[in-house]
């Protein structure tokens, strides 16, 4: 069986969404998003830690939403995501550690059960839209079409083996890094492949105004 631990993305400052308060703290179907993600993962045998990272303006806020929520465990975030990753993933013990960003509040049972079957025969699995629109590629020297077979859109969850993750985020230089797939690409220098877990369901992430008021139609 797949055993892995879960680091749940939340110490974002939420300035493109323009609210008041962090996105995650948003209601969605009655409850904030962060118990929303929590719900899809709380009942599987598999999941043995989850870990939410959150900032230092809105830990006590933080605080009594995990209070109510069985195995949680809150890790202050560093300045940047990496750092707020790198702080949860010290405490991670299990073979596969997935990371998750509570604003995806769209992900689905389904799409959640089979990216962990897949999960479980493929290491760094990342799930992904393939790009189905016309893409050009903008520069100071002008605009040139590039080919979009060659080019997907990565969401979370993103699934990797602890001990491997361990070392990349242990090992690499500490910066600002696009998503955990890309700090496994750089420190292993592409000799470990990226898999992918194709979907075309909604799993969008709250990032703008337009995707608040959606979210307040639910």
């Amino acid at each position: 069986m797949l055993t892995y631990d879960l680091i749940l993305t939340a110490g974002g400052s939420s300035t493109r969404t323009k609210t008041p308060i962090n996105k995650v703290f948003l209601n969605y179907g009655g409850v904030s998003l962060v118990e929303n993600i929590y719900s899809l993962f709380k009942n599987d045998v598999g999941c043995k830690n989850i870990f939410v990272t959150t900032n230092s303006r809105d830990i006590e806020k933080m605080k009594r939403i995990c209070s109510r929520l069985k195995n949680v465990t809150l890790t202050t975030g560093g300045e940047t995501r990496f750092k707020s990753i790198k702080n949860a993933l010290k405490k991670c013990t299990s073979e596969f550690t997935i990371i998750h960003d509570i604003s995806r509040c769209y992900l689905s049972k389904q799409i959640l059960q089979s990216f962990l079957t897949q999960l479980s025969t493929s290491e760094n699995l990342i799930v992904a839209k393939k790009t189905i629109n016309c893409l050009k590629k903008v520069t100071s020297n002008g605009v040139s079409t590039v080919d979009r077979e060659q080019f997907v859109q990565t969401e979370t969850p993103q699934g990797f083996k602890t001990i491997k993750l361990k070392k990349a985020y242990l090992g690499i230089e500490e910066k600002e890094y696009f998503d955990s797939s890309q700090v496994v690409e750089l420190f292993y220098k592409n000799k470990e492949k990226i898999n992918f877990f194709f979907h075309d369901t909604k799993n969008k992430k709250i990032t703008i105004p337009s995707d608040v008021s959606e979210l307040k139609k639910y």
